[in-house]
């Protein structure tokens, strides 16, 4: 959850990094395990195992980990295009970039309804 790893990083982690950095080793080590994971339990296929290379110097925003700032974000609904665009646009995201996010997001599932505010599953309609 959001609060446990925050909590975490209160905690421990304050004085030695930022949060951004904290979040991304957090994601990278989060993604090898999972790796592994799958591989020993082959909950699906075998997944070449990746090492990440985790570089550090992410500097957080003044208010972090809150923001007054609000974004939209794609709908559900939306088609490749219509998600693609959205990436480019809030954050100057290309193709490869792009599919690389919503790919890792479906790790977590993106919060469902909390954290995208869709729930259920992003598929084409089949209307």
């Amino acid at each position: 959850s959001l609060a446990v790893l925050d909590q975490i990083y209160d905690d421990k982690f304050l004085v030695d990094l930022s949060r951004a950095d904290f979040w991304v080793l957090s994601a990278v080590t989060a993604l090898e395990e999972s790796l592994k994971f799958n591989n020993a339990n082959l909950t699906s296929n075998f997944i070449k195992p990746v090492k990440f290379t985790f570089k550090y110097g992410r500097c957080d925003c003044s208010t972090s980990p809150y923001t007054n700032i609000s974004r939209g974000f794609p709908s559900g609904h939306s088609d490749f295009n219509q998600v693609m665009d959205f990436f480019r646009r809030e954050f100057g995201f290309n193709m490869r970039e792009s599919v690389a996010i919503l790919g890792a997001h479906t790790l977590g599932g993106a919060s469902g309804t909390a954290g995208s505010g869709f729930g259920g599953f992003w598929k084409e309609s089949s209307v």
